[in-house]
């Protein structure tokens, strides 16, 4: 079964990338397979996240696209 959360807002600044990771990594480590799509033109913070975790070895395993 496939599930797709998004986080939205045109404020910056109300934690969107946080609860996307944090919902990521929750998901993860209940065993789906989780991927975010960071689709911030200005800044790809979860994408910048996941390959400071990917370089650390850090698990569970989560995929992350920039824009």
């Amino acid at each position: 079964m496939a599930l797709r959360i998004g986080t939205a807002s045109q404020k910056g600044g109300v934690y969107k990338s946080a609860i996307a990771r944090a919902l990521a990594t929750t998901y993860a480590s209940a065993g789906w397979t989780v991927k975010i799509c960071d689709l911030d033109i200005d800044q790809s913070t979860c994408h910048d996240w996941n390959l400071r975790r990917m370089k650390a070895g850090i698990e569970p395993i989560i995929g992350a696209m920039p824009r």
